[in-house]
């Protein structure tokens, strides 16, 4: 995941709604993340996640034609449908699609909004209420972190209480506006709030944050997380990478600073997994965030024509590499692409 900043999220004016649902605190404010895109599939009135959210629609994208194969290669015994899937998954490798028809079902890339609450300036952190992640059944080379994703409801809340309908108020009046946010954001916000206004608030996740000393940015880095248990864990082997003395990954690092990161990892280690740790001018944050979906009449949310998308599908690069003379004689060619017959996958623009 890359570590870029979004900028923050800029309130329309309020409704007396919101103002009755949430007092005003001017010590606290929600900033947004970068959005996940992550596959979903249409299971009569619900869409359920079936794979694994990535930083980019195309990611996203790439996470729905694994998911395919991994039908064809695991789960599905007639050869007919593997086919489709083999063929689904191929339309992917080739073309941008943010939603198929496959054997009967849609399927949908949906995009996750996400958000970290400060007060003070400091990051909302883990809760003790925060609910244990339900046990997973990991696929053969699947990790527990991927599994984890799966079968969540995005248009079911998670949380049903007055908290969560408090912030759900709060959350449709947010739009991302003013200073470097591009004017197209903006618009495009709008118009995607009035055709999915419903606020689906999903299971929280979990983010590492870091903040050089002197700045007020905090900075996303590593990945999305299920669990606080597995950002804990993320930051222990950052200390612990930063703390070695080996490898091009440390070469910007004086010998102090190591030695700096290895104290830090002998705390950590010895109190347990942290939230909170600092070392030297850098101090690091385990961050609750919060996800949501947002829903119209016809399903969740798909990427929008202003979400940062700059790679194209990976048979199409395959092939402008093989074109230029990129790929050693040994590499194989890029796949064939669709045929017509994958026409019948598609329910519209892509």
């Amino acid at each position: 995941m890359d570590d870029r900043d979004e900028p923050p999220a800029q309130r329309r004016p309020r409704t007396p709604e919101t103002r009755a649902a949430r007092p005003q605190s001017p010590r606290t404010d929600l900033r947004m993340l970068f959005p996940l895109y992550q596959p979903a599939q249409e299971i009569g009135d619900r869409w359920l996640t079936r794979a694994y959210a990535g930083p980019s629609p195309q990611e996203g994208r790439d996470a729905l034609a694994h998911h395919f194969l991994k039908q064809t290669h695991e789960l599905e015994p007639d050869p007919g449908r593997k086919r489709d899937f083999a063929d689904a998954a191929n339309l992917l490798d080739w073309e941008r699609h943010d939603e198929l028809l496959v054997l009967g079902h849609r399927y949908r890339v949906v995009r996750i909004e996400r958000y970290v609450r400060f007060t003070k300036d400091e990051p909302d952190r883990p809760r003790p209420t925060d609910p244990a992640p339900a046990p997973s059944s990991p696929a053969p080379g699947e990790s527990e972190r991927s599994a984890r994703q799966h079968d969540i409801d995005l248009t079911s809340d998670a949380e049903t209480d007055a908290d969560s309908t408090a912030l759900k108020a709060e959350l449709r009046e947010l739009v991302p506006a003013g200073g470097p946010i591009p004017r197209e954001v903006t618009e495009d916000a709008l118009v995607r709030h009035m055709a999915y206004p419903d606020v689906v608030v999903l299971p929280p996740g979990f983010q590492l944050l870091m903040r050089l000393g002197g700045e007020r940015a905090w900075r996303p880095f590593g990945s999305d997380c299920t669990t606080p248990d597995e950002a804990r864990e993320d930051l222990r082997q950052h200390l612990a990478h930063r703390s070695r003395s080996d490898g091009e990954w440390n070469a910007d690092t004086t010998t102090d600073e190591r030695t700096a990161y290895g104290e830090a990892l002998a705390e950590v280690e010895a109190k347990g997994l942290v939230d909170a740790v600092s070392v030297r001018n850098r101090h690091y944050r385990v961050a609750r965030v919060i996800r949501i979906a947002r829903v119209g009449f016809d399903g969740p949310e798909t990427p929008r024509e202003s979400d940062h998308d700059p790679y194209p599908p990976p048979a199409a690069q395959h092939l402008e590499a093989h074109e230029q003379g990129l790929l050693d004689e040994d590499d194989e060619g890029p796949p064939d692409p669709p045929g017509e017959e994958a026409k019948k996958f598609l329910l519209g623009p892509g």
